[in-house]
């Protein structure tokens, strides 16, 4: 006959291991902050671009719109609406602020800036299949950013190496694809930044 003593003994071994297990992940997930965890996917679609002609003029939201600024037209999301937008074709991503109503095509679901469009690759093309995810509103939160190449390769060399270490992407600035860690919360991002200088990583904080 079985000690029923060593049972319950047995398993209270086994319920604390999985307890303190389930307790580590959580702690680790929280401090390297995984941001999409955060996002809210919206819809999926085609996304355009708008530049030239309206700079400098009032958008919906009462803003002056900055073909430079990281922002964009949609037609239903609140003003300050903070967006992550994912170029389907290319895998480029960017962060925009919504300031504005658009596009007034049936077919397309989002109006970017140029300096957004730019990020995306998707200037001269004029259009891109892209993901929404809402990811809150803009106030209070900061980027990460890791570095900065002329060569696409050098910066998805980098990302691989970063990715398990903070949401990571690849975006474009100018002639430059710049990698960097996804918006989070400033106390947030001064834990991530700690933990990657400590890991040797150069970090330059971004605000916008």
């Amino acid at each position: 006959m079985r000690d029923p003593y060593s049972r319950v003994l047995k398993f209270s071994v086994l319920f604390f291991l999985f307890f303190w297990e389930a307790c580590r992940k959580y702690r680790i997930d929280e401090f390297v902050h995984k941001f999409p965890e955060e996002c809210r996917f919206v819809e999926r679609g085609i996304a355009s671009w708008y530049g030239p002609s309206f700079h400098g003029k009032k958008t919906a939201s009462g803003d002056v719109y900055d073909m430079y600024s990281y922002t964009a037209a949609h037609p239903t999301l609140p003003f300050g609406s903070y967006l992550k937008v994912i170029n389907l074709d290319n895998k480029l991503e960017v962060f925009v602020t919504v300031n504005d109503r658009g596009p007034f095509v049936d077919s397309r679901i989002i109006d970017l800036s140029f300096a957004a469009a730019k990020s995306l690759d998707m200037v001269e093309k004029g259009t891109a299949n892209v993901d929404i995810y809402l990811c809150g509103k803009i106030d209070n939160v900061v980027s990460l950013q890791l570095g900065a190449f002329l060569d696409k390769s050098r910066a998805y060399s980098l990302l691989n190496e970063v990715k398990d270490l903070c949401d990571a992407f690849v975006t474009m600035e100018g002639k430059f694809y710049k990698v960097l860690c996804a918006p989070m919360p400033i106390k947030k991002a001064k834990s991530v930044r700690k933990m990657l200088e400590a890991k040797g990583y150069k970090v330059f904080e971004r605000r916008r």
